[in-house]
Order: structure tokens, then C-alpha cells, then sequence
């Protein structure tokens, strides 16, 4: 007990000390942007104010803990101190997008502001038939409309193809836009030496790394999986949810796209277990919060969405 009791003191002492170095740095910074603009300076005070270094304190302590065995699991969702509910029907990756930005760009940024950012499909509103096929908008290019609970009378639903959503290259436009570097890995990595399960335990290994992940899968959960009141109860788990549709490519032709009546996305918070062979895969729903999945449960759902993740990397 007398060790941990040092242990702490030590990482207290050298909190204050990284407290101070934190400190010069920004002096220094002050110096360096003396003919900046205002708003640039106060940009950069702030968002060194906002570097967290309590919390990364904090985090190495509880992993010598973790491995003293004094404590299981090292949950680190408390990093995000925005976890949002989405305010409309169908904004979820819109949503889980605006907390991640807030957390790395130390400002809060709203759902609300990047809704009026996303490129929207201004081709077919909704979907048209066309000599025989189902032509509509190309979600890996904009939001597939429509975005809100109610848009020109018609109300947003996947099930009754007024809404779609939208997929990575949008989305990290908007990380781009501010400034932020992104990964995209799905399925199509996929080899002998690149499997599911290494998927994976590599976007783990970006948590440790402070970075953050965004995923796409399937909204609706196994019953037999439910792990909290808020359930993402559907009407059916089975293949009858997918359905295709045509949109146009940059030369007109047209295209075949499948996809999710359930297409949904998550922000990956953590794990429990042994980061290599987890047993349960935590994430934040944008629409029913926290949940604490089965990895088997959580690899079918993230399967249903060809294994779509984006690595958000932290500018430290």
C-alpha cells in the first residue's frame, strides 16, 4: 500500500512540473506569433490550456496500476468531456464527428455548425427511377438527404429511403477542415496478416496513442447482447435490411451502391480484457449513449459496415 502511496506523490510532483513546462511553452508560443493576428493568439493560449496534462498524468498512473493488478480496466471515455446525443433523426456521424473535433480542437464545436458544413447531395432528393433502376445521391461524396426529423414534408427514414447518411471521405472533410489528420481502414485491408481481430486491437493501440476512432456498423443489436435499457431494438437482424440503389459517378455513368437499413456510426471508447483478444468492445451510440458490447456481438455489427474506421490523430 506504501508503494502506490509514492506512486502518487511521484506523479503529483511531476504533474506540477509538466504544469510548469506546459506553461513555458506557452510563453515561448507568445512570443513566436508576437505579429499574429489576435484571434490567432488566443487560439494558440487556448488551446494549450486545453492539452490535458492531468488527464495524461492521470492515465500513466492507472496503467502501472493496471499492471500491478490493482485495477482490471483502464476506461478512457472520460477523455471526451463532450459525448453528445444527436439532435436529429438521422445526424449520428455528424454528431459522434462534432465531439471528436471538440476534444482535439479544444473548442466546441456543434452539431448544428458542421450540419451547415457537410456537402449535401443537391442530385435526386430523394430517389428516382430511371429506365428501371433506383438512381439517388453517392453517400461516399455527400449526405444523402435528408438530414432532420422533418424536411419538406418528408419525415427522415433509411426504412422508407428518405434519408441515407453518409460515409468517410465527407466526414473527414470536416476533420480536415480543421486542421486534423485522418486515417481511413476498412474490410478492404483485410489479409492473412491484416484480419478483423488485428483491426482491432490496432485502433486500441490509437486510444493508448491519445488518438481518436470513429466506426460505422450496424444500429441494431442482437437482444440476446442488450446492455443497457436503451436498447437498439430493430424489427430484424436479418439480410432483408439491405438494399441497393444507382447514383452517378463524375463521368455520368452509373454506379451500383449497397447498403444498411441500420447504418449508424460510433465513437470506439475502450475495452476490457487483453487489448489483443478483448471480450467486450466499448462505444458511444450517438443515439442511446455508452454501451459495453461482446466483442463477438460488436464484430457482427462492425461487419455490416465492411469494418468502416477513421483514426482521428491528436496533434501531440
Amino acid at each position: 500500500m506504501k508503494y502506490i502511496l509514492y506512486l502518487i506523490i511521484f506523479f503529483s510532483i511531476f504533474s506540477f512540473w509538466a504544469y510548469a513546462q506546459d506553461y513555458d511553452f506557452q510563453v515561448e508560443k507568445g512570443v513566436e506569433v508576437e505579429q499574429a493576428s489576435l484571434k490567432k493568439y488566443q487560439d494558440i493560449l487556448y488551446k494549450n490550456a486545453k492539452k490535458e496534462r492531468s488527464q495524461k498524468i492521470r492515465e500513466k498512473l492507472e496503467r502501472v496500476l493496471k499492471k500491478w493488478g490493482k485495477i482490471n480496466t483502464v476506461d478512457y471515455s472520460y477523455r471526451y468531456q463532450k459525448k453528445s446525443i444527436q439532435k436529429r433523426a438521422l445526424s449520428c456521424e455528424i454528431s459522434i464527428t462534432s465531439d471528436i473535433i471538440s476534444r482535439h480542437s479544444a473548442r466546441q464545436v456543434t452539431e448544428d455548425y458542421l450540419v451547415k458544413k457537410i456537402h449535401r447531395s443537391a442530385y435526386n432528393q430523394l430517389p428516382k427511377n430511371i429506365d428501371g433502376r433506383l438512381v439517388w445521391g453517392d453517400p461516399n461524396t455527400w449526405f444523402v438527404w435528408y438530414i432532420d426529423h422533418m424536411e419538406n414534408g418528408k419525415k427522415a427514414s433509411q426504412w422508407n429511403m428518405t434519408w441515407y447518411g453518409v460515409l468517410e471521405k465527407p466526414i473527414m472533410q470536416l476533420y480536415d477542415m480543421f486542421g486534423l489528420e485522418t486515417r481511413f481502414i476498412s474490410g478492404a485491408w483485410h489479409r492473412s496478416d491484416f484480419t478483423p481481430d488485428m483491426h482491432l486491437t490496432h485502433l486500441l493501440q490509437q486510444l493508448e496513442k491519445w488518438n481518436s476512432v470513429q466506426l460505422w456498423g450496424d444500429y441494431c443489436t442482437d437482444p440476446d447482447y442488450e446492455d443497457t435499457e436503451d436498447t437498439n431494438s430493430c424489427k430484424t437482424l436479418n439480410d432483408d435490411r439491405t438494399r441497393e440503389w444507382y447514383y452517378k459517378d463524375r463521368n455520368g455513368d452509373l454506379q451500383k451502391h449497397v447498403w444498411l437499413a441500420g447504418e449508424h456510426a460510433f465513437m470506439l471508447l475502450w475495452y476490457t480484457g487483453n487489448i489483443f483478444q478483448p471480450t467486450e468492445v466499448i462505444v458511444w451510440d450517438s443515439r442511446t449513449g455508452k454501451h459495453k458490447y461482446k466483442k463477438k456481438e460488436w464484430m457482427r455489427k462492425w461487419k455490416m459496415m465492411q469494418y468502416r474506421s477513421i483514426i482521428v490523430y491528436d496533434e501531440d
